[in-house]
């Protein structure tokens, strides 16, 4: 199972949202944020992740992971990195019941919608956003 920041990514790069590792455009990353290029997306796990689900059947049914990512857009002007924001939500509102890397995700809830952020040592704009996927171990 990977890190849920990995297959979130995967999804990311499948919806041309960007390209993984890319110097120009719109590069995808995990964990780290390169200096360059000036426009990226860069996801990291989050805390508070690792509930599972309690249910009746719990014995009989995979518990439910709740992992979350945080999401930070970063571009040269807020408008850029909102129009990015908006287009990563919509891939979440879209994609439900998916595999990415051999793991099913129910949904991708969104937890935090844009939120903006202070402008980096650069002067670049950037905001986050907070999903949190729902996915079943074991498979």
């Amino acid at each position: 199972m990977n890190s849920p920041s990995e297959d979130i990514k995967d999804l990311l790069v499948t919806e041309e949202i960007g390209v993984f590792a890319a110097t120009t455009g719109w590069g995808i990353y995990t964990v780290v944020e390169p200096d360059k290029p000036d426009q990226t997306i860069t996801l990291t796990d989050s805390t508070g992740g690792n509930r599972e689900q309690t249910h009746h059947d719990y014995l009989t049914t995979p518990p439910v992971r709740y992992d979350p990512v945080r999401i930070k857009i970063r571009a040269r002007t807020y408008a850029v990195a909102y129009a990015k924001a908006e287009e990563i939500l919509e891939v979440f509102r879209v994609n439900k019941n998916i595999t990415l890397s051999g793991t099913l995700y129910g949904t991708i809830r969104i937890v935090e919608g844009i939120v903006q952020e202070i402008k980096d040592d650069k002067g670049r704009f950037t905001c986050r956003i907070l999903v949190e996927p729902v996915r079943q171990e074991g498979t």
